[in-house]
């Protein structure tokens, strides 16, 4: 009974070694049946985004000067922005030490130090003469060696995952960013329609009035009737 318990935890143990030295599978995007009945047209293919590239000055076909002076200053003034670049920082600075601590390190220390006695009132024994004292100096030096060697791959996946949340963090930013100059452009338009509605209103208004005038003088000439 002893020998076939012992038995087990040899075949367990043994299990968990091999089966440990690596933490997680690698990530494999998940499938996407199509239907049978699906014809998709020539030009079609599986969509790849890229959030995380700029998507450049996109509002440069409308040629407009003041919308191009507006947009430079989307970025620096606005603070949602300014949180996501902040949030970018963060997480650029989390992938770097993840990939740091896959390399060892050394570390070197030192300390100095100096003591002294002034030995008055000592008399020595050998002459019978006073003492005058003595000056001691130490110096202390350290040099360290660490390295965490990833057997398990624990810093591999850490390092991955970190990167992952960079450019997940770059990919807001430029939503981010995208999303604040659709709405300024938005605005910056719908301001210019009212500003043209204005100005048709007036000049219609305008016509009208000079159409009041000229019935108003023909009317008092005598040409039109009441």
């Amino acid at each position: 009974m002893k020998n076939h318990s012992l038995l087990i935890v040899l075949c367990a143990a043994t299990v968990a070694v091999t089966t440990g030295c690596a933490v997680g599978p690698d990530y494999q995007r998940p499938g996407t049946p199509m239907a049978e009945s699906f014809k998709p047209t020539p030009d079609w293919k599986i969509a790849d985004p890229v959030d995380d590239v700029a998507k450049g000055e996109w509002w440069k076909i409308y040629r407009d000067n003041e919308l191009d002076a507006l947009m430079a200053q989307v970025a620096p003034n606005n603070q949602n922005i300014a949180t996501y670049v902040a949030r970018v920082r963060q997480a650029q600075a989390l992938a770097s030490g993840a990939e740091a601590a896959r390399y060892p390190s050394i570390g070197f220390t030192g300390q100095g130090g100096r003591t002294g006695s002034s030995g008055s009132g000592q008399v020595n024994i050998s002459d019978g003469t006073l003492g005058t004292g003595r000056t001691v100096n130490s110096v202390n030096f350290q040099l360290g060696l660490n390295w965490d060697a990833d057997v398990w791959g624990k810093l591999r996946r850490n390092v991955e995952s970190k990167d992952a949340g960079y450019v997940a963090s770059v990919a807001d930013l430029e939503n981010a960013k995208l999303s604040m100059q659709v709405q300024l452009a938005q605005s910056y338009f719908m301001i210019r329609t009212q500003d043209s509605l204005k100005v048709l209103l007036q000049n219609t208004t305008a016509q009208n009035k000079r159409s009041v005038d000229i019935t108003r003088n023909a009317f008092e000439v005598g040409i039109k009737a009441r």
